[in-house]
């Protein structure tokens, strides 16, 4: 079974459609996973971070940071994390027998992530300070943050600092060297 992810499920929330476009290219999708496994960080916060900044808002502050991660924090616990633990269980299973299961765990998972982007676009999508930096800038600045908040006091490493360059330029192109 194919899962086709559908931007009409949210109507009202260009976020969510700009989540489904960027996400679907292989360079966005394995930066932001690759910055969750080194770095802790939330996918679905991480393009908040990136659509905001496209939006031409001001990177937020270290208390709007806190406010997002502790919204975030009962969707993902509660709902997105449990579901993923499943259907990682289930991919060791043969396909036959956990393939429709696990298909509609997926679809779950997905419908989680949609909730927390709605709760994200809701609380922190309202036009805001705006930022004369250009979108890529402005974005790695808010992903430098955030990295660096996870990190609790140390700053994030080469590493996590490559990671967020290659998520920039990936979801802005060439313009993120500027």
């Amino acid at each position: 079974m194919s899962l086709h992810i559908s931007d009409d499920t949210t109507p009202g929330n260009p976020f969510w459609r700009f989540s489904i476009e960027i996400y679907g290219r292989d360079a966005v999708k394995n930066a932001c996973l690759a910055l969750q496994d080194k770095a802790g960080g939330d996918v679905n916060l991480m393009l908040f971070l990136c659509w905001r900044a496209g939006q031409h808002l001001a990177p937020p502050t270290g208390d709007d940071l806190s406010a997002m991660i502790s919204a975030l924090d009962p969707v993902n616990s509660e709902v997105i994390h449990p579901l993923r633990q499943v259907r990682r269980r289930l991919a060791s299973l043969p396909r036959a027998r956990s393939g429709t299961l696990r298909d509609l765990v997926l679809k779950a998972e997905l419908e989680g992530e949609r909730m927390a982007q709605d709760l994200l676009y809701q609380q922190f999508g309202a036009p805001g300070d705006t930022t004369s930096l250009s979108p890529p800038v402005a974005a790695r600045q808010a992903l430098l943050s955030y990295v660096q908040r996870l990190a609790g006091s140390s700053a994030p490493g080469q590493d996590t600092e490559g990671l967020v360059r290659e998520l920039t330029e990936a979801v802005f192109g060439n313009e993120s060297t500027a």
